[in-house]
């Protein structure tokens, strides 16, 4: 790979490819070749080579190429990198660190414009993270895996807007806990589409359930009850 490469010769590259850059040759990239990898070249990338990316070069990247990160590639992320990243960019992160541990075990900390670090080297879970979520495109929460969705705060899991929710696939749905959708507003449950909501468990469905009967009731904690003798038998009460 040399200078002259095009963006599309880079998406042409195989994963095997991508992960076989050292830290010298992808440095050597200007901003317009760090635009042609594909957010799944970029998760192929390795953790060393992005720890040596230049913080331009890394602002290079858009929201979507950063959405392929895995939690060692954030992990190796220092506070110099992502001091020019935009907000959109620093939510993603945020939300990426916040379900993946410390972003900083190469000697940064993750500390995000919305998001103020509460510690040296501690990758702070922001108390505004409202503003972390809301910040990102429904396709972006979209892209959210699994095991994110879990991770995230009972105040993050507030902060996404029932249209974000709405787009999510049926097994990121799945991955919310009785917790998380024991807190989410009129709005956010209502925008649960059929489709999404056989995705969940008979405790999850209590607990929507739940919420949906008592919309008039005060904000609190659900406790879901199940029968261990009969199959899919729970229900939840506040």
């Amino acid at each position: 790979m040399s200078t002259s490469t095009t963006p599309a010769q880079i998406q042409a590259l195989s994963n095997a490819d991508v992960a076989a850059l050292t830290p010298t040759q992808l440095t050597a990239l200007t901003r317009e070749q760090l635009g042609g990898f594909t957010p799944s070249q970029v998760a192929a990338l390795p953790a060393s080579a992005v720890a040596a990316l230049s913080a331009t070069q890394l602002g290079a990247l858009s929201v979507n190429q950063l959405g392929g990160m895995g939690a060692a590639q954030v992990a190796a992320l220092t506070q110099a990198q992502l001091s020019n990243l935009s907000v959109s960019q620093q939510a993603l992160l945020s939300l990426k660190s916040a379900a993946g541990g410390n972003a900083n075990t190469q000697g940064g900390s993750f500390t995000s414009a919305v998001s103020p670090a509460a510690q040296p080297n501690v990758v702070p879970v922001a108390p505004s993270v409202a503003a972390v979520v809301t910040v990102l495109a429904p396709s972006q929460s979209a892209s959210l895996t699994p095991a994110q969705v879990t991770g995230l705060s009972a105040s993050q899991v507030q902060g996404i807007t029932p249209l974000q929710l709405s787009v999510m696939e049926p097994k990121q749905i799945a991955s919310l806990t009785t917790a998380h959708l024991g807190g989410l507003t009129t709005e956010q449950m209502g925008a649960l589409t059929p489709v999404q909501l056989q995705a969940l468990s008979p405790e999850q469905m209590a607990v929507v359930t739940q919420v949906k009967a008592s919309v008039a009731a005060p904000q609190g904690g659900v406790t879901v009850t199940c029968d261990p003798t009969v199959t899919g038998a729970c229900s939840a009460g506040r």
